[in-house]
């Protein structure tokens, strides 16, 4: 019987889990893409939007696979560095949050013309 129960609890877990990993979602559109040098570079918009029925104060936004910044940090706006290819919502976001249903956007101009993946984590409400 407490095998039952033990069971449940991790589905239930899980489930909840799952749920919160879909608190964002995330857009990306490039803008523009150049060669220089026998190198390409693109420009992308990202929009960042609240999926989650409550105010998000700050998000963890984490650079995965395909994020090579052309110029380093300097090359992304819109959200402030916290290390290595680890941001968050700027100042003035986190004053007021992303209300549910409601978007924010930064961009990136990246080494290549693909769009980089991006992760979530340490998500806070108001």
């Amino acid at each position: 019987m407490l095998y039952k129960q033990f069971l449940l609890f991790a589905v239930v877990l899980a489930v909840f889990s799952c749920a919160m990993a879909a608190d964002v979602s995330l857009v990306q559109s490039q803008q523009a893409a150049w060669e220089d040098k026998g190198s390409g570079f693109s420009i992308w918009e990202v929009t960042l939007t609240n999926d989650c029925g409550r105010t998000i104060k700050d998000i963890t936004i984490v650079g995965e696979k395909n994020f090579n910044l052309r110029n380093g940090t300097s090359d992304i706006w819109g959200v402030d560095c916290l290390t290595g290819h680890r941001f968050h919502l700027p100042s003035y976001v986190r004053d007021h949050g992303i209300p549910a249903k409601s978007s924010v956007k930064f961009g990136y101009i990246n080494n290549g013309y693909q769009s980089a993946e991006f992760s979530f984590c340490e998500t806070q409400y108001m």
